[in-house]
């Protein structure tokens, strides 16, 4: 992992990329998972910090962001599933069980299997 180099004008200010950063995120709606998962991992402010400590989160000085300590491993809500499940249900329910859905970052598609014949036959190791 790389360096971060502060620039001349952040060292005097003693205000960083990851303040400013901060201060737009912010912004957003306090109910927006983006903007909380990044006060959590990121966040220097004292609502941050507040935050991680309503989680039982610590932050590692070390690596600069959040980790997860003890108990709050297994009650932390993990968004991927937060985000899926609607999915998977839609999926379930107007779908045949042999559908799948590829999800990128720019187009969604749902494939419907008519002829599938599976072997490991060619397979190199």
């Amino acid at each position: 992992m790389g360096t971060i180099k502060l620039n001349a004008v952040e060292i005097r200010s003693k205000f960083d990329r990851v303040n400013y950063a901060e201060k737009l995120i912010l912004q957003l709606p306090e109910n927006h998972e983006g903007r909380n998962t990044w006060l959590l991992n990121y966040g220097k402010s004292d609502f941050a910090i507040n935050l991680r400590k309503e989680k039982n989160l610590s932050f590692d000085n070390e690596t600069q962001s959040c980790e997860l300590t003890g108990e709050s491993q297994k009650l932390e809500p993990c968004v991927f599933k937060n985000t899926v499940i609607p999915i998977m249900k839609y999926m379930a329910e107007n779908h045949s069980p042999h559908s799948i859905l590829i999800i990128q970052s720019d187009k969604a598609e749902i494939y419907d299997g008519s002829q599938v014949f599976t072997t490991d036959e060619f397979v190199v190791d």
